[in-house]
């Protein structure tokens, strides 16, 4: 967790256990399609939720990188004012020492994130010791938008959006 001035203004998640992870993301997607289910029964939803279940049920699913067998993987998010290189590098090294000194048997950590056109490209990636591992260039933004998209997403719109995976050896 990084915090600044007695606030969070960031966090990384970190899963060493693969198996686990898919079995509670099988339990959580069970969960979520009944609730989802139920308020389509009730009405619930409008249109831009429609298109995006619509998407995630038609298209998201194999719009997914692969990504390495075994070892450990991790999310993280920065309030806005705190992504910055330094605050980055300590967060994710900080989670690199951890898994070192508590997970020795560990031999390749990954992460994936949305990247956007020559945004991220692989040179800086590697610059900063990751490696790429998979890239799928992702709809949603267009399939959810089309031509009318909310103001701070035209950018995206207009680009490639591709939903990347890079590892890094441990």
């Amino acid at each position: 967790m990084v915090e600044a001035d007695g606030q969070v203004a960031g966090y990384l998640l970190g899963c060493t256990d693969q198996q686990r992870y898919r079995r509670y993301h099988q339990r959580l997607l069970v969960k979520t399609a009944l609730w989802a289910g139920l308020g389509f029964l009730r009405g619930i939803y409008g249109p831009p939720a429609k298109r995006f279940f619509r998407w995630l049920v038609w298209r998201g699913w194999r719009e997914m990188p692969r990504s390495p067998a075994g070892g450990a993987h991790f999310h993280f998010n920065l309030r806005k004012e705190w992504r910055d290189a330094p605050t980055t590098r300590l967060l994710v090294e900080s989670f690199l020492d951890l898994l070192h000194r508590e997970h020795p048997q560990l031999k390749i950590v990954w992460g994936q994130m949305e990247t956007f056109g020559s945004r991220r490209s692989q040179a800086l990636f590697r610059r900063l010791g990751w490696e790429f591992y998979d890239q799928v260039q992702l709809s949603k933004y267009r399939y959810l938008f089309n031509s009318s998209p909310p103001p701070h997403l035209k950018k995206i719109i207009s680009g490639e959006v591709y939903l990347t995976t890079v590892y890094r050896r441990l």
